[in-house]
């Protein structure tokens, strides 16, 4: 997106769009400068490296608060004896989504 929009940085006219009707049809314009033209690509960063950020606490959570993370039957993971939670839970894989319930985790 960066080498998107700073490639086609130049080549703006003098307005551009700002805001589009329910229609699609721009409804408010502005000038073409870098804070119009980059606010996207700034709000997707911080977006994304908020994201990844919450996502590299849920192993962490998963083993030392697992009663504040959401995930389907926790009653039953939470009621097994710790390693049979860590064994569930799998914490070398650390992509998001990826934790199983024991009842499907094959070790």
């Amino acid at each position: 997106m960066w080498i998107v929009a700073g490639s086609l940085y130049p080549k703006l006219p003098a307005k551009i769009p700002l805001h589009f009707n329910l229609s699609g049809v721009p409804d408010s314009y502005g000038p073409s400068n870098f804070s119009n033209w980059f606010l996207l690509p700034v709000i997707v960063t911080i977006l994304a490296v908020f994201l990844l950020g919450i996502s590299a606490l849920i192993p962490f959570l998963l083993r030392f608060a697992p009663e504040i993370v959401n995930i389907p039957r926790k009653r039953e993971l939470l009621a097994l004896p710790a390693d049979a939670q860590r064994r569930a839970i799998n914490l070398g894989d650390r992509r998001v989504g990826s934790h199983r319930h024991p009842s499907t985790h094959y070790a």
